[in-house]
């Protein structure tokens, strides 16, 4: 038997695991299971509910994707529900991460960079960039 292992308060899926019949998966605190097959990119189970069901999109803009490295020059991805983590990074190197209440993250550069924001926030399917600042 497939089964799906969630979060039981934000409905996001935690693992899918082969348990044989008649058996249950063992759950932490907080974990909820149904019987089924779910990928954790798009899925999440509604916890009332006890079904799975597609994770909505957050439906965020960027104003450009390419800016000068002038420090003054600014890409914004804006409409971001609050809540969402947004974390930047450069190459392998995390240059921030924060949770975002404003619904914006604002990113400048004062030298040639590539930078990728990857958002990520419960019952949403993740949302990623590739920003480029040029001298």
């Amino acid at each position: 038997m497939r089964y799906t292992i969630y979060d039981t308060t934000t409905g996001d899926i935690i693992k899918v695991s082969n348990v044989a019949k008649g058996d249950v998966p063992i759950l932490l605190d907080g974990q909820g299971f149904i019987e089924g097959d779910c990928d954790d990119a798009t899925c999440k189970v509604d916890v009332g509910a006890k079904t799975i069901g597609d994770k909505d999109t957050m439906g965020t803009s960027i104003n450009k994707v390419e800016g000068d490295a002038d420090g003054a020059d600014t890409i914004t991805i804006s409409d971001i529900p609050s809540g969402v983590v947004a974390r930047v990074v450069n190459g392998m190197l995390t240059v921030s991460t924060e949770t975002v209440t404003g619904g914006t993250v604002e990113l400048t550069a004062d030298a040639e960079v590539m930078y990728n924001v990857r958002l990520r926030g419960a019952g949403y399917v993740d949302e990623r960039y590739e920003v480029i600042f040029r001298d």
